[in-house]
């Protein structure tokens, strides 16, 4: 049984050092063609672009977060509520997501979940934005 948790633990480490040394060398790379000159500003932008908006702030924020020790990680409300709606669906499925990626700690995530506004009813700030995207289309 010890000999199967040790295997486990093994692999585990493995594929993150994989991540984290292909995060690296696609950052270093991406580095080195901007200072190059090879990539330009729009081709960089529009690689960029070419990832969703959720994967793109997920990729943003491994490469922030990469060299950062593990209890100085910053993530954005974007990443938290991402990290919330995750944990909220499936627990299991989110420590999964965090073996795999940098994110926010369970205990983060009660901590921020205890700061969004989450009662019951219509929520204000919804509504607000609906009154103010329905106007935008009106004009």
């Amino acid at each position: 049984m010890l000999g199967i948790l040790r295997r486990r633990v093994h692999c585990q480490q493995r594929t993150v050092q994989r991540r984290n040394s292909t995060i690296k060398s696609l950052s270093e790379a991406l580095a080195e063609c901007r200072h190059r000159n090879i990539l330009s500003e729009t081709a960089e932008q529009s690689l960029l672009n070419s990832f969703s908006p959720i994967a793109k702030e997920i990729m943003l924020n491994e490469i922030r977060n990469l060299h950062t020790a593990k209890h100085g990680r910053r993530y954005s409300d974007n990443i938290k509520a991402f990290s919330l709606t995750v944990f909220y669906y499936s627990p299991r499925a989110y420590t999964f997501l965090r073996s795999l990626f940098c994110l926010p700690s369970v205990s983060s995530i009660r901590d921020y979940n205890s700061s969004v506004d989450s009662s019951p009813g219509f929520s204000h700030p919804v509504l607000s934005y609906l009154e103010k995207k329905g106007g935008e289309k009106t004009m």
